[in-house]
């Protein structure tokens, strides 16, 4: 079975919201990859999490990764978590860099990408859910 590219989100984003659904038909495996380009204004604060509808989208819970690794554009850091929500680990992002976050069972159903940005003006960002 061949790996299935799913644009979560692609953009910049002024507040705390929600992706449209996707609906996945076949999954038993998913990896979750965001790239920050650029975040403005004040001192903003940034996560964000896998959402999944078992009902076509009228529910949705919150999905707990595997595993996740972050990087920080500006440091140059890399850190590691494991079995948490946020996709971009432990701490809010306040900086452009990578998140990733691998699930190892994934049901059939509806995904969306869920986050919160507060204390900023926007950021743009892309996130993709590749299932297989």
């Amino acid at each position: 079975m061949s790996a299935e590219n799913i644009e979560l989100v692609s953009g910049a984003q002024t507040a705390t919201g929600q992706s449209a659904k996707r609906q996945v038909k076949t999954a038993t495996m998913g990896v979750v990859s965001t790239h920050v380009t650029a975040i403005s204004g004040g001192a903003p604060l940034f996560n964000h999490w896998l959402q999944h509808s078992p009902d076509g989208g009228t529910t949705w819970f919150d999905v707990p990764y595997d595993q996740q690794l972050t990087t920080n554009a500006a440091a140059g850091d890399l850190t590691a978590n494991v079995n948490k929500r946020n996709i971009n680990g432990t701490a809010n992002r306040t900086t452009t860099g990578d998140d990733e976050a691998t699930y190892k069972h994934l049901p059939a159903g509806h995904y969306r990408l869920a986050w919160t940005f507060t204390g900023g003006t926007s950021i743009t960002f892309t996130s993709t859910l590749s299932v297989k």
